[in-house]
């Protein structure tokens, strides 16, 4: 793997949370956020370097709608991990009460969390919130340019609509804010990113990812950026296993549950639900990567695209059983990531100083099964 080429360091590796408890399989929510924590926090002792949380509203299967409120509490258990959301309908919430949260989410991290934000797509959650859908965009650039002059200590706006009238000063101030992160696959949302935003989130389709890849950065070109400087984070939609098809039979049913509802909310342009796991594959939805499938997969994803930082994959699928999700992870950390980080050993660990262990004892040290880092 010599010809692997990436100059920008070590790629960092993560998991990504929805939580969301179908009826099928219902559980008490409280048992299922903390049992997330739990896992989240252990993530970090096996060597997993990013927790990431999306959000949508009102949803029957109870998707988690204050992602901030979770990585609080994965905060408080880690000491290392870095902690994202991907994404926040950034539209949906008063910028200013976003910079007062985001500020204090990243002062309990002390520097460790990332914002990553999108204008959103469903209409319903924008009437519930009382804010016009047709402005989402426009209202995403306004929120961003506020959020940072809010940590930077300008004074702000109070009324977006009155940029000139009353304003305010957010404190208290982290002394590392929060990086910005911006999601999308119109084209308008990747000269955004491009633009406005310190990284890009891309959608995760596994046909298509290079697609958008490719676009993000031509944008960055087209706004007059550094090429180099563009960065990426993404999620590889693919079953990792010694035997994929094995797993996919096991945890088939909540990846249709997972794909189909996204089908509901609008974000996946299909005609009807699907009805077998392997229609996913069909479509594009997911891939099966036996280990070396993922090694070479993954090495060549991060070395053809060194803006890629972070790659993450599903935590747990919905409703699928905790103990089947750390074996997942177990299995990535101890014979996957080790091949991969060995393709790119030649480079200078490029980790910003926040992201070193800060020596505090956190409360996923271990888990209750007796599972030791």
């Amino acid at each position: 793997m010599s010809d692997v080429t990436r100059p920008r360091g070590r790629p960092r590796f993560g998991l990504a949370y929805h939580l969301q408890n179908p009826s099928r399989w219902r559980r008490a929510p409280e048992d299922l956020y903390h049992e997330s924590i739990e896992h989240a926090a252990w993530a970090e002792t096996i060597g997993f370097d990013s927790i990431w949380v999306s959000e949508h509203h009102f949803e029957p299967d109870g998707y988690v709608s204050s992602p901030l409120i979770f990585l609080a509490g994965v905060a408080t258990c880690t000491s290392r991990i870095r902690l994202a959301s991907n994404v926040i309908v950034a539209p949906l919430h008063h910028p200013l009460r976003l910079a007062e949260d985001a500020a204090a989410l990243s002062i309990q991290s002390k520097g460790r969390f990332d914002l990553g934000v999108a204008v959103g797509y469903r209409d319903e959650e924008f009437r519930a919130f009382g804010q016009p859908f047709h402005r989402r965009g426009q209202l995403t650039e306004s929120h961003i340019a506020r959020l940072r002059g809010a940590w930077a200590g300008q004074q702000v706006s109070v009324d977006d609509a009155f940029p000139d009238g009353p304003a305010v000063t957010v404190t208290p101030i982290p002394t590392k804010p929060p990086r910005i992160l911006l999601g999308g696959k119109a084209p308008r949302a990747i000269e955004r990113a491009a633009r406005i935003a310190d990284a890009y989130l891309p959608p995760a389709r596994p046909g298509r990812a290079r697609q958008f890849f490719d676009e993000y950065l031509d944008a960055i070109e087209r706004v007059g950026r550094d090429r180099t400087a563009a960065q990426m984070m993404c999620t590889v939609p693919a079953v990792i296993s010694a035997d994929p098809e094995r797993t996919l039979a096991t945890v088939g049913e909540h990846l249709l549950y997972y794909v189909n509802n996204y089908i509901k909310l609008g974000a996946f342009a299909e005609p009807a639900p699907f009805t077998q796991p392997s229609d996913l594959i069909t479509a594009g939805y997911l891939e099966l990567w036996d280990p070396d499938t993922a090694v070479r997969e993954l090495t060549a994803l991060l070395g053809g695209y060194p803006a890629i930082s972070d790659v993450r994959w599903w935590a747990q699928f919905p409703g699928e059983p905790f103990e089947q999700a750390y074996e997942r992870a177990e299995f990535f950390a101890n014979h996957i990531r080790p091949r991969v980080d060995a393709a790119f050993e030649h480079l200078r660990v490029d980790r910003i100083e926040d992201d070193r262990r800060a020596g505090e004892p956190g409360c996923g040290t271990a888990r209750s099964s007796g599972r030791q880092p």
